[in-house]
């Protein structure tokens, strides 16, 4: 009857002993769930606090712009609290160096090259600003990049991006599409970079169309490379002419699930509207309008 009774009182004991483990550990983390919504609502930075100001912010985008663009969207302060929780990789410039207004964002300053050899050059000669965390290189079939690179962009890319990587810079690459074969450079491309922009402003005057020439791309380069960070390229003035703000809303909402943000680009006027002034409002597609700042104001508004 003893020894029965003592098994009796230990089973109590551990029953009870489980059940205090139990209930500390459940206050635990009540208290745990209750300190952190209250640290995050305090910081705009993390998660629970992002989902609380979603509707105010653009949480979780990416862009690229150039520091006279983000100088001019910051100036705006919708624009300003909009940008907050995003990511900007800026685009230096002696001419127009960032406001302190702007140096309260999230920066990423990265130097843009169109031509490897001139990254070469400068990292040689030590010629990049120590506050510089980004390569940007841009090969395309232009003036700007020199045409042995062109006609061998993935073998240059390869090139700017060891270079990059060899001196701890983050890699972006922003290569063009010439045609739909173009996939498998694309993800060749994707391997080897930090961050890649689809240059399909080309195509944005209809949404669809955009949809059509990103979203593939965007899928191939995610299954050849699942860490790259994908943008796509929004213009303010291409050649095609100065679109509507709805226009630049339906093309980021038809790839919105596909990339992480936009390379915004207000382009100045090109050198063709300056030597030819004649009916300059029509002249070149419409280009000659001029920077579009007010239209990329209220696309980041109504983003």
């Amino acid at each position: 009857m003893f020894v029965q009774r003592k098994k009796n009182n230990i089973s109590y004991l551990v029953v009870a002993l489980l059940f205090l483990i139990i209930i500390t550990l459940a206050a635990w983390l009540v208290w745990h769930d209750l300190f952190n919504q209250n640290r995050t609502s305090h910081n705009p930075n993390s998660v629970s606090g992002k989902a609380s100001i979603s509707s105010q912010s653009l949480i979780g985008h990416n862009f690229i712009m150039s520091s006279k663009v983000l100088n001019e969207m910051s100036a705006n302060r919708v624009v300003f609290n909009r940008l907050k929780t995003a990511s900007i990789y800026v685009l230096t410039s002696h001419k127009n160096p960032l406001t302190q207004q702007t140096l309260k964002l999230h920066l990423i300053l990265t130097a843009d090259y169109t031509s490897e050899a001139s990254l070469q050059t400068a990292i040689s000669h030590h010629a990049i600003s120590s506050s510089v965390k980004a390569i940007l290189y841009d090969n395309e079939p232009w003036t700007y990049t020199p045409l042995v690179e062109q006609q061998n962009p993935l073998l240059y890319y390869q090139k700017a991006a060891s270079l990059a990587h060899q001196n701890n810079y983050i890699f972006i690459a922003t290569p063009v599409l010439k045609n739909t074969s173009d996939i498998n450079f694309f993800t060749a491309i994707a391997k080897i970079s930090n961050l890649i922009d689809i240059q399909s402003q080309y195509d944005q005057a209809v949404a669809s169309t955009y949809a059509g020439h990103v979203i593939p791309l965007a899928k191939a380069i995610k299954a050849a490379n699942s860490k790259v960070i994908i943008l796509s390229g929004l213009s303010t003035n291409p050649a095609a002419g100065v679109p509507t703000v709805t226009q630049l809303i339906n093309d980021a909402k038809a790839v919105d699930h596909y990339v992480s943000g936009y390379w915004l680009n207000v382009p100045a006027l090109p050198a063709v509207c300056k030597i030819n002034q004649t009916n300059s409002r029509n002249h070149y597609n419409g280009r000659c309008a001029g920077p579009q700042f007010p239209l990329a104001i209220k696309f980041l508004q109504n983003l």
